[in-house]
């Protein structure tokens, strides 16, 4: 092949992994999208009044409040990656052996169908523990989140109270009108 010398890419992990990115990202990009959109922009205009520059907003505001929509996304491309066997099949050739080619091998090819069964159940056991510690984790994550939202808004409130001026003597006030309602 010209300009690229003897660099082979099918049949080899690279090969596989591209693909399986190339396969999955979008729904990780989605998910991500999802959440991302959720948080209030009242948040983000707060921490940009306060100061903050647009990398700590990344950093402290943006992707800890994305946090579910990242881990909803890894839950929901980990499943069909870990059970994926044709994309290893194809671009891997005899290299791509993951569990779901094993697991293939044994129905089709060498007809160990107790053995593949096993193996089956096994990988349902793992994602489902996998899960579980995910809900776990989730569950501890909406309760940070909901600490920082109504965080910010009392920094913001209080932030308006001190510093912007007002005519009708009523600082709080003039701050509530700032702030648009976070949804509880």
């Amino acid at each position: 092949s010209p300009g690229f010398g003897d660099f082979s890419l099918m049949f080899t992990y690279q090969a596989i992994l591209i693909g399986l990115v190339h396969s999955y990202l979008p729904y990780m990009i989605l998910t991500c999208y999802v959440s991302i959109q959720s948080i209030d922009d009242s948040i983000i205009e707060a921490a940009r009044v306060l100061g903050a520059s647009r990398i700590m907003i990344l950093m402290r505001l943006i992707i800890p409040l994305s946090l579910p929509g990242i881990a909803a996304g890894s839950i929901l491309i980990f499943i069909p990656v870990v059970g994926s066997f044709m994309e290893p099949r194809i671009l891997g050739g005899r290299e791509g052996t993951f569990i779901g080619t094993i697991i293939e091998d044994q129905f089709t090819r060498v007809f160990n169908w107790p053995l593949g069964a096993a193996l089956s159940f096994l990988m349902l056991f793992i994602i489902l523990i996998i899960i579980m510690l995910s809900n776990r984790f989730s569950k501890s994550l909406d309760e940070s989140i909901e600490f920082f939202q109504s965080f910010f808004k009392d920094l913001f409130i209080f932030h308006c109270c001190i510093f912007v001026p007002s005519n009708s003597g009523n600082d709080f006030d003039v701050a509530l009108s700032i702030l648009p309602e976070l949804d509880d």
